[in-house]
C-alpha cells in the first residue's frame, strides 16, 4: 500500500521560511547531527537508524516499524547490535 503521504525533514532554518509543500508532504522541522546524515546522490537523508529512531519517537506502528528493521538487518543497512540498540534507546 502506498503512504498517504510523506515525511520531510528540514532543519530548524527552514523554520521561518513559508515553504508551501503539496499535501503529499508532511515537513518536520528539527536540527539533526552531521554523524546522522548520509547523502544517496544529491540528496542528504537521514541514516537508516536515525530514522527507525524518528519513527518510533512518533509513534508509528510497532510492527511497521519491527517490518522495517528486520528488512534493514536483511539488506545489511543495520547490524542486529544496532537493532538492539535502535529499540533499547527508544521509549
Amino acid at each position: 500500500m502506498l503512504p498517504a503521504h510523506h515525511d520531510v525533514l528540514v532543519p530548524s532554518t527552514w523554520a521561518k521560511r513559508r515553504v508551501k509543500a503539496p499535501r503529499i508532504i508532511q515537513l518536520h522541522v528539527a536540527d539533526v547531527p552531521a554523524a546522522d546524515w548520509q547523502w544517496i546522490g544529491p540528496v542528504p537523508v537521514t541514516k537508516p537508524a536515525r530514522t527507525l529512531r524518528d519513527c518510533i519517537k512518533h509513534h508509528v506502528p510497532r510492527d511497521l516499524v519491527a517490518q522495517a528493521i528486520a528488512e534493514a538487518i536483511e539488506r545489511r543497512i543495520i547490524t542486529r547490535t544496532e537493532a538492539r540498540r535502535i529499540e533499547r534507546e527508544t521509549p
